[in-house]
């Protein structure tokens, strides 16, 4: 999905339209897809406030994630943002270490060391978008915002 969104942006479309195209037909796939696979397990949740304001809280973060994410690649590749995701995992193995006391093992640093020097390689040329892209589409940025103008 962040290939297409990346399509999307760099081929010239509005950050406020590719974000509503995201929502519309994400929201329709995820009804149709949910009310067939998962019809069993929704009709079992108790819909109280606090599963409600978890819901709530989850969907919140998805918001904010897509939101930054097409800012992220306005500017930059789809293959620089999952490589930059996998790097975040090192939040967690310091959780791990240092609040749990529990000791990374040694494949946790050798994919670590793999995915850094998928970066390191990835950075070391041109990226493959920055020909493609429209000259206009830097130009184009002030009308990209998230929030519509007041």
């Amino acid at each position: 999905s962040n290939v297409f969104q990346e399509k999307l942006l760099a081929g010239g479309t509005r950050r406020r339209e590719a974000l509503g195209m995201l929502g519309l037909f994400g929201t329709l796939i995820t009804f149709v897809q949910a009310s067939f696979l998962e019809r069993k397990a929704f009709e079992a949740i108790n819909w109280d406030l606090s599963t409600a304001s978890q819901f709530l809280g989850f969907e919140t973060c998805l918001f904010f994630m897509y939101c930054f994410t097409s800012v992220f690649l306005s500017h930059a590749d789809a293959a620089v943002f999952n490589l930059s995701m996998l790097t975040s995992d090192i939040y967690s193995v310091l959780y791990a270490w240092f609040v749990q006391h529990q000791n990374p093992t040694w494949m946790y640093g050798l994919a670590f060391l793999t995915t850094m020097s998928g970066l390191v390689l990835y950075y070391s040329k041109p990226m493959p978008t920055e020909a493609s892209r429209p000259p206009d589409a830097l130009q184009d940025s002030c009308d990209n915002s998230i929030l519509p103008r007041a």
